[in-house]
C-alpha cells in the first residue's frame, strides 16, 4: 500500500481518504489522476470513472457519461450541473515516452495551461519532469 506518514490531511477534501488519494496495489489513487494546477472544473469528456466517482457521481451517472462520450464529445455539462464538471479543458497533462527498440528509455511529463489567444504564449508550462 502506498499510503505513508506523509499523507495529506485528506479530511479537508470532503471524504477523500488516504487510500482514495494514493490508491493501493489494485487501484490508482487520485494523485495519479488529477492535478491541483487547474483553475477550473473537471472535463466531462476526459475524466476517468475514478475521478467522476470522487466527485460524487453515482454509477448510473458515470455509465451515462461514458456512453454519451461514444456518441461524441459533450458540448456542455449542464445535465450534471453543480458537480464541478465542464466540457472544456484549460489544464492538460502531456506525457511522452521515448523508446529504443521496444524498451522505454525516458519519460517526459508536463502540465500545461492554455491561455486566451492574444496573451502571449498559447501554452504555459506549469510543471515538467523527466525520468530516465
Amino acid at each position: 500500500m502506498r499510503i505513508s506518514s506523509r499523507s495529506p490531511n485528506c479530511s479537508r477534501f470532503g471524504g477523500v481518504t488516504p487510500r482514495l488519494f494514493y490508491g493501493d496495489e489494485s487501484t490508482r489513487g487520485l494523485v495519479d489522476l488529477v492535478t491541483v494546477k487547474t483553475p477550473g472544473r473537471i472535463n466531462i469528456n476526459t475524466a476517468s470513472p475514478a475521478v467522476l466517482r470522487a466527485l460524487g457521481l453515482a454509477d448510473a451517472e458515470i455509465s451515462e457519461i461514458l456512453q454519451g462520450r461514444r456518441a461524441g464529445p459533450y458540448m456542455d455539462a449542464r445535465r450534471f450541473a453543480g458537480r464541478d464538471l465542464a466540457a472544456t479543458t484549460q489544464t492538460l497533462r502531456v506525457q511522452a515516452e521515448g523508446l529504443i527498440g521496444e524498451e522505454p528509455r525516458a519519460r517526459l511529463t508536463a502540465v500545461v495551461r492554455k491561455r486566451a489567444e492574444g496573451t502571449g504564449d498559447v501554452l504555459v508550462v506549469l510543471e515538467w519532469s523527466e525520468t530516465h
